[in-house]
């Protein structure tokens, strides 16, 4: 072969094994997709979180206002690794009066001598275990075939 045939073959052989991927970093997402429910009503504003304990791969999502949500692994993109995962499920929010906004000097005193001696810090709306996977016995397999569609519905 000559140099002008091989170089375009090479070109090709490079984005053949660049498309297929190799090892951990190339490995193919699944999409997948979720509900979570809570007292059977739908969660809005919940962090969902798939880890795997084989690959160390961790996929996050967030829920919508039907509680549907779709996992992304950073910094790869949108979808799951195939495999098993330990899912977790959190809501947090501040504390009534943390609001965040600019506040006056008259207001800042006011609020300084209201001050309880432990200030309280951001509150999970659902069941502590549901954020730890090592208690939240939430398992999950995603399949490469699909569909990986998980109803995610938390109780006390």
């Amino acid at each position: 072969m000559t140099r002008r045939t091989l170089t375009p073959l090479c070109a090709v052989n490079c984005l053949v094994v660049l498309a297929t991927g190799c090892g951990r970093s190339g490995a193919r997402l699944c999409p997948a997709t979720g509900t979570v429910t809570y007292q059977g009503k739908a969660v809005e504003g919940a962090a969902v979180g798939f880890r795997s304990e084989e690959t160390r791969s961790i996929a996050t999502g967030m829920t919508d206002s039907q509680g549907r949500f779709k996992l992304s692994t950073y910094p790869v993109g949108e979808g799951v690794r195939p495999g098993k995962y330990k899912a977790t499920v959190s809501k947090f929010t501040s504390p009534p009066g943390t609001g965040g906004g600019p506040v006056s000097m008259d207001e800042a005193v006011k609020m300084a001598k209201a001050a309880r001696p432990a200030a309280k810090g951001p509150e999970n709306q659902l069941p502590a275990k549901y954020a730890d996977p090592t208690t939240s016995s939430l398992e999950y397999t995603v399949s490469p075939s699909g569909p990986n569609d998980f109803k995610i519905d938390l109780s006390n």
